[in-house]
């Protein structure tokens, strides 16, 4: 798994948790438990977000098939 696919798969479970615990608060009407959980989720859409802006710029600047860093001229 690469470091980028891990990072995707532990903020996907985080969001399971997030989502799952909003709605057990949902359930019993505990609304402080349902802020904490909505607040939870935002930051975990704002933390994709801001990554999915990383990878892109990355995948622009390093196009797959391409070579990083200077290309090697013949001699």
């Amino acid at each position: 798994m690469t470091t980028v696919s891990a990072f995707v798969a532990a903020l996907a479970e985080e969001h399971r948790l997030a989502h799952a615990e909003l709605l057990a608060a949902e359930e019993i009407g505990d609304n402080a438990r349902r802020a904490q959980a909505l607040g939870r989720l935002a930051d975990l859409q704002e933390i994709a977000s801001r990554s999915l802006d990383v990878v892109s710029l990355e995948a622009v600047a390093d196009p797959p098939g391409m070579p990083l860093g200077p290309v090697p001229q013949p001699s």
